[in-house]
């Protein structure tokens, strides 16, 4: 009889103002046997790093009242782990409108398609996730 703990399930953090939008995504990642976590904004998003287990994917809306998900974009590409965390960028907006300081991972137009989302999920955990299992 094998008595090893299950494997922990993968962790992604979605950060949208929309709520339709987070709750499709949290779906969407749940049926594909992942944990979720949710955040309504970027300060909420830069909280969740902090103090709960990191996720090994952000998906992260860039146009969001208050704190918007460039800076958060800005601020995880500066910090010593959290710059390992792969970041597809989602917006309403092209991307030729954004001027990045620090590039995301991959960039989804919205409307997007689930499975362009899916692929791109499974192409960033393939490249990131070495930050989860680390603390600062």
């Amino acid at each position: 009889m094998d008595e090893r703990a299950p494997l922990p399930r993968r962790r992604v953090l979605v950060v949208d103002d929309d709520g339709a939008v987070r709750e499709l995504l949290a779906e969407t990642y749940e049926l594909e046997g992942l944990e979720v976590t949710a955040a309504a904004s970027g300060e909420e998003a830069l909280r969740r790093l902090e103090e709960e287990p990191l996720p090994e994917l952000v998906v992260l809306d860039l146009k969001m009242p208050g704190l918007d998900g460039i800076e958060v974009l800005r601020r995880m590409k500066l910090h010593p782990v959290w710059s390992r965390i792969p970041v597809a960028a989602i917006s309403g907006a092209p991307r030729s409108e954004f001027s990045f300081v620090a590039e995301p991972d991959a960039f989804l137009a919205k409307p997007f398609e689930i499975d362009a989302l899916s692929e791109t999920m499974r192409r960033l955990f393939e490249r990131g996730g070495a930050a989860a299992s680390e603390r600062p």
